[in-house]
């Protein structure tokens, strides 16, 4: 997955980006885990392309849930979620930085 967020990002194909959330948040659903680690590159990628913010929160929705599914992260699971909150209250100040 994380190959392909680095695909659309190379190729600047920002208008696959919804569908690419919708893929992730499927993915998450039907139980694949991804780690910290791997939701921050996926962020980081979106971020990079200048994602319009509603799809920028869309994908912190997927963050939060695929964080809170993942068992080694899930005691993490509220703390993930006001990560989340802040991110998308500070108008994602890290594109900008």
């Amino acid at each position: 997955m994380l190959a392909v967020f680095k695909l659309v990002r190379e190729r600047g194909l920002i208008n696959t980006v919804p569908e690419l959330i919708l893929l992730t948040s499927k993915i998450v659903e039907a139980g694949c885990v991804f780690s910290v680690d791997q939701c921050e590159v996926m962020q980081s990628h979106l971020q990079m392309m200048q994602v319009p913010r509603q799809q920028m929160d869309i994908f912190l929705a997927v963050k939060c849930r695929a964080l809170a599914t993942n068992p080694h992260t899930s005691e993490l699971s509220d703390l993930a979620q006001a990560v989340v909150r802040v991110e998308r209250l500070s108008g994602h100040s890290k594109r900008f930085t």
